[in-house]
C-alpha cells in the first residue's frame, strides 16, 4: 500500500503543472502572435478602401485587391505586400517605403504613385516624387508624369507619359 501511495503523489504533483501550462499559454500566445502577425486588408469586386498607415501615409486599395504589412511598420520598416492595385500618398521619412508585388518591388521615400500588379502585368505610375522599380531582371527610376507598363522584364521602352490630373483612371473615374 505504501508503494502505491508514492506512485500517486508524483503524478498528482505533475498534473498541477499540466493545469498551469494552458493558463500560461493563454497569456503568452496572444503576445507572440500579435508581435509576428500581419495586418491585412482585402477589397471585394466593386469596392475601394481608404487606409491611413501607421506612418501617416495614405493608401486607397482598388477593387479585388489585397494589401498586408507586418507589425512594426513605421518603427522598424515601411514594407507593404500588394496583390492587385493601390494608390499611395507616402509621407517622407528616413525609412524607405517599399511595395512588394509578384512582378517587382517599388521603392520610395515620399511621393504619390499608383501600383498595379495583376495577372496581365505590372504598372507603376508616378504623380509626384521619384520612384524606383526593380526585380531580378530590371531596375528603373520613374519621375512625375511617367508610367511603367510591363510584365516581368521591363526597360525604358516600357515607360509612357501620363496626365497627372487623370491618373490613375480608376481613382479619378
Amino acid at each position: 500500500n505504501k508503494g502505491l501511495k508514492s506512485f500517486w503523489i508524483p503524478f498528482t504533483y505533475k498534473s498541477g503543472y499540466l493545469l498551469i501550462l494552458p493558463i500560461i499559454l493563454i497569456f503568452i500566445l496572444p503576445i507572440y502572435f500579435n508581435f509576428y502577425l500581419n495586418k491585412s486588408f482585402k477589397t471585394n469586386p466593386g469596392e475601394n478602401l481608404s487606409l491611413l498607415l501607421p506612418d501617416n501615409s495614405k493608401v486607397i486599395l482598388n477593387s479585388s485587391s489585397f494589401l498586408s504589412y507586418k507589425n512594426g511598420f513605421s518603427e522598424n520598416h515601411r514594407t507593404i505586400y500588394l496583390e492587385g492595385e493601390a494608390y499611395f500618398e507616402v509621407k517622407n521619412q528616413t525609412l524607405p517605403f517599399i511595395v512588394h508585388t509578384k512582378h517587382g518591388k517599388v521603392n520610395v521615400l515620399g511621393t504619390s504613385f499608383n501600383v498595379k500588379s495583376r495577372y496581365e502585368g505590372f504598372e507603376v505610375g508616378v504623380n509626384s516624387g521619384l520612384v524606383t522599380v526593380s526585380n531580378d531582371n530590371s531596375h528603373l527610376a520613374l519621375k512625375p508624369k511617367e508610367c511603367l507598363m510591363a510584365e516581368n522584364k521591363f526597360s525604358h521602352e516600357d515607360i509612357i507619359k501620363i496626365d497627372q490630373n487623370d491618373y490613375p483612371g480608376w481613382l479619378n473615374k
